[in-house]
């Protein structure tokens, strides 16, 4: 999958942060949303707010393409 080197900054950013509470201001929210329609992060409604985190396929799309 082609990504873009901002895309692949947030995928890398998220994945050590785990979740982060949207809206956030770690990464820009078209950046977000092409990651989200790609599958690449999920978006998360829990009791206390809408968490964006990572699925299993970005994880592999990191590990398998880019340096991890």
């Amino acid at each position: 999958m082609k990504l873009t080197t901002k895309q692949i900054d947030v995928l890398y950013r998220l994945n050590d942060d785990k979740t982060w509470l949207v809206p956030t201001s770690n990464a820009h929210g078209n950046t977000l949303n092409s990651l989200f329609n790609k599958g690449l992060i999920d978006a998360r409604r829990y009791a206390n707010g809408t968490f964006c985190e990572m699925t299993d396929k970005g994880i592999n799309e990191l590990k398998l393409n880019y340096r991890y």
